[in-house]
């Protein structure tokens, strides 16, 4: 019985992932949530730190239909900490692949850091590559860190837009 139920919940989960469709196009929201498997932190002389991480992610989209609907992305990136301990800059790349094994990649940045419209870490992103059913994927958006779990990872929303020729 545990054999059939996991078997239909691995189809459900596939079927799912397969609805993106050359062609389409449209906009999108989601969450993701990030675990940081290697962080490396160099401090500079002028007080300020160069942060490498590398983590995995993964990617909740709203809408099943979005290109980005639950996938699992490995990551790496680098964020400038100035003296004050604040996030002063940072961009990196991941590499998402969806269940049925087609996948794509993406670019962020880091826009803002500490302010009062963004307490924690927010900036854009966009589609740069994909193969498969993603092969010609492009978009681009925003994301925001809503929370931070000190040294193990953090989790946030995202939006964008995407055409897939």
């Amino acid at each position: 019985m545990l054999k059939r139920v996991l078997t239909a919940c691995i189809v459900v989960v596939v079927a799912g992932s397969l609805t993106a469709v050359a062609g389409d196009s449209g906009s999108g929201s989601g969450h993701f949530t990030n675990h940081f498997s290697d962080v490396r932190v160099t401090e500079m002389p002028d007080g300020s730190m160069v942060q490498m991480v590398h983590y995995s992610n993964m990617s909740l989209a709203d809408d099943p239909k979005h290109p980005s609907f639950n996938t699992a992305n490995e990551c790496v990136g680098e964020l400038r900490i100035n003296a004050a301990g604040v996030v002063s800059s940072g961009a990196g790349s991941c590499f998402a692949k969806a269940v049925d094994g087609h996948g794509f990649s993406y670019w962020w940045q880091v826009e803002k850091a500490g302010t009062a419209d963004c307490p924690n870490l927010c900036g854009t992103w966009g589609y740069f590559g994909g193969y498969g059913r993603f092969e010609g994927l492009q978009g681009q958006g925003a994301w925001k860190v809503t929370a931070s779990f000190e040294g193990t990872g953090d989790i946030g929303t995202w939006t964008n837009t995407y055409s897939m020729p």
